[in-house]
């Protein structure tokens, strides 16, 4: 895959089988997706959905992105979302979730004060929902957990940019890969792509952006998006439009 457009450089043959699993100490995820970064001091526990998430009381979550939330939300519920206020608000899952997202910044419970995981950092609000390449490194002393899903979802995941898929071991390509995604490298570039160092044998990540990245790859949960698909071509408007009218409700 072309990691910047989305694309396949190369379609696989008719009949081909994408393998599953790891091989020769990395895991090819190679997705970029949004995380709950989590400050376990005032959120001991990860929350078991969405709804949970929004409901766990007063400045519970700062969001990087709004507009995350609400797409991999729908995206779990076998819904599509186009970016576009008039065509999304036809769909009652849409609706469902929007009205959560505004009853939390009503109660109070969210805070839309810069960057997201600075919120978590200084203390301002106890969760956030965070891009995966900006939690690289992140304090030992948070939290990171796959993004809760609107209950009774199904568990699966919208990634942004997808990596590399290898069909063959013995190559240039494979080795580059198993280089950059071994344990003793722990690169940024690595973790923020999806490809997380781990020993095969190993049970857990190092990290809990490791282990969260690891739950979802190992459940098979993570997709690509199409890249010419509406929401993209959207989503910073979309972006816009909820943070304002969500700031209204605050």
């Amino acid at each position: 895959h072309d990691m910047a457009a989305g694309g396949a450089l190369e379609e696989l043959p008719d009949g081909a089988a994408v393998p599953a699993g790891s091989g020769g100490g990395f895991f090819p995820l190679g997705a970029r997706l949004p995380l709950l970064l989590r400050d376990p001091a005032r959120m001991p526990e990860a929350p078991a959905s969405l709804e949970a998430l929004l409901g766990a009381g007063e400045q519970t979550l700062a969001a990087d992105s709004w507009a995350d939330l609400l797409y991999e939300g729908m995206y779990a519920l076998g819904r599509s979302m186009s970016g576009l206020s008039t065509a999304d608000s036809a769909s009652s899952d849409y609706v469902r979730l929007h009205n959560l997202l505004a009853r939390a910044a009503y109660d109070g419970a969210i805070v839309n004060e810069g960057n997201a995981a600075d919120c978590v950092k200084r203390g301002l609000s106890a969760a956030a929902a965070v891009d995966s390449m900006s939690l690289v490194g992140t304090d030992a002393a948070l939290c990171v957990d796959p993004l809760p899903l609107p209950a009774g979802a199904e568990p699966r995941y919208a990634g942004v940019w997808m990596g590399f898929a290898v069909t063959k071991t013995d190559t240039a390509t494979a080795r580059f890969l198993q280089w950059l995604s071994g344990r003793e490298q722990s690169t940024a570039l690595a973790l923020s792509l999806g490809l997380v160092p781990f020993e095969p044998e190993d049970e857990t990540g190092a990290t809990s952006l490791e282990e969260a990245l690891l739950t979802i790859g190992r459940g098979g949960t993570v997709s690509a998006l199409d890249p010419g698909c509406s929401y993209l071509e959207h989503r910073d408007a979309c972006e816009e439009r909820l943070r304002l009218s969500l700031d209204l409700l605050a």
